[in-house]
């Protein structure tokens, strides 16, 4: 219970009940402990302590490297994607995260968040961008991978990457054997890059 209440106040989104949304409860020197605590043999405790640790100190490598190791696991991929939305350096996991990006699950969501929060802070967007381009090349990229990477193209050029190169490619999605998606998807970058590049 003591844990739960902790990841109420520590965790963004998480304030309800008139708790005052300013309220921050400093528990960094407590990381030692949290850490103890990811060990613990109990499910719930070990995931209420990393979501704790992910919000007292998104920058951890040690905890950033953990996560890494078990990516099958939809819960890392989610909490990895927080933290580099947090402002943590994820280039040490992206091309891990990659093969994720083509999955219709909650673990496609999360590994695209990941390499969205890498292009934004420039903490290893030159590879993120890497890994899109690979997606966009591949013939075997499903359709929801293609639309993924399409989108994180897009934000890519709104954060000053060149994607000019990338229009001949964008063009040939939006043949009508293309999927819808894939063709509507296509068709917003090139708007966006046409304007950014501009």
């Amino acid at each position: 219970v003591c844990l739960k209440v902790l990841e109420a106040l520590t965790t963004e989104g998480k304030f309800k009940n008139g708790i005052n949304k300013d309220f921050k409860i400093d528990l960094s020197g407590e990381v030692p402990l949290l850490k103890k605590l990811m060990e613990n043999e109990n499910e719930g405790i070990r995931d209420y302590a990393t979501n704790i640790l992910g919000a007292v100190s998104p920058q951890d490598d040690e905890l950033i490297k953990k996560l890494s190791k078990n990516l099958d696991d939809t819960y890392s991929l989610e909490k990895l994607a927080e933290m580099g939305e947090g402002g943590a350096d994820l280039s040490g996991v992206l091309e891990k995260a990659a093969k994720y990006l083509d999955s219709a699950y909650e673990d496609g969501i999360f590994a695209g968040r990941m390499m969205k929060a890498a292009i934004e802070s420039g903490k290893g967007r030159e590879k993120a961008v890497g890994i899109v381009s690979k997606m966009l090349k591949s013939t075997k990229t499903a359709p929801n991978g293609l639309v993924l990477s399409i989108d994180l193209l897009a934000i890519a050029s709104e954060n000053g990457v060149d994607c000019s190169k990338w229009t001949k490619g964008l063009n040939e999605f939006l043949g009508p054997e293309n999927p819808a998606n894939v063709q509507r998807a296509a068709q917003a970058a090139l708007k966006k890059i046409g304007k950014n590049q501009k």
